[in-house]
């Protein structure tokens, strides 16, 4: 199961007194592997990016990080460029 958190949620499990708190066991089932977070990039807190290019159709994410322009291509949904690359492209 592919499922997208609220902030809100990661907070409420760092503070919640008890294991039986739902944001709790929601972080456990993540941890666990029975919630897959697509993981796309080799730097997991990089995904984000890669799922806000997606949902927002856009065609070209740009960014100087070595681990999003390692995604291989097509993997990520959305084209990866470097800064220069996509000044180059628009001339």
């Amino acid at each position: 199961m592919r499922i997208v958190a609220d902030a809100n949620v990661l907070v409420s499990a760092a503070l919640a007194r008890s294991p039986q708190a739902p944001s709790v066991m929601i972080m456990e089932a993540a941890l666990d592997d029975r919630i897959e977070p697509q993981r796309v990039c080799r730097d997991p807190d990089d995904d984000y990016l890669v799922a806000l290019a997606k949902a927002t159709r856009a065609d070209v994410l740009v960014t100087g990080d070595d681990d999003l322009l390692a995604i291989e291509h097509g993997r990520a949904g959305v084209e990866v460029l470097t800064p220069r690359e996509l000044t180059d492209r628009l001339g």
